[in-house]
């Protein structure tokens, strides 16, 4: 009877940090375009949302500052922002510019109708925790251009 507990659902993971292992449709488009290299898309319209992980580690710190009787049973932790995939291929493809010397990858669409629409509503976990979402996609996606660069001068 004393123990309180709440589950969270987090929103899917993106962002430049140690320990980065590049399985996710952002980090690999953001390696091509760092690398200058011509990025596949099929479709270009499907919704999706990328989630920073400085987000996730500060939602979850605020969570645990606040009193556990007051928490939910279940929570989604997500950046709220959805975007379609084509805008957040050119996003990428634009901020790489400004690491890789001004190499914009081309951006080629296989035209195909993909009816797809993830992202998770995170309005009850902002309102019961008083926290907000920090980050945008521009934002997560600088943090792997960061990353990248930072990956290239220790190689060196």
């Amino acid at each position: 009877n004393t123990l309180k507990y709440s589950s969270l659902r987090l929103g899917a993971l993106a962002g430049g940090a140690d320990g980065l292992v590049e399985v996710d449709f952002l980090s690999k488009i953001s390696r091509a375009a760092f690398e200058g290299k011509p990025i596949k898309i099929i479709g270009g319209m499907q919704k999706m949302e990328r989630f920073d992980i400085r987000d996730a580690v500060n939602a979850i710190i605020r969570m645990l500052q606040v009193n556990p009787v007051n928490w939910k049973t279940i929570y989604n932790l997500s950046s709220g922002e959805v975007h379609n995939l084509k805008e957040i291929t050119e996003k990428t493809v634009n901020i790489a510019a400004k690491y890789n010397g001004g190499q914009k990858s081309d951006i080629i669409i296989e035209e195909k109708e993909v009816d797809m629409n993830f992202g998770l509503d995170c309005s009850l976990f902002c309102k019961d925790m008083s926290w907000t979402p920090a980050y945008k996609i521009e934002n997560t996606i600088e943090s792997l251009m960061k990353y990248f660069v930072n990956e290239s001068k220790s190689i060196q």
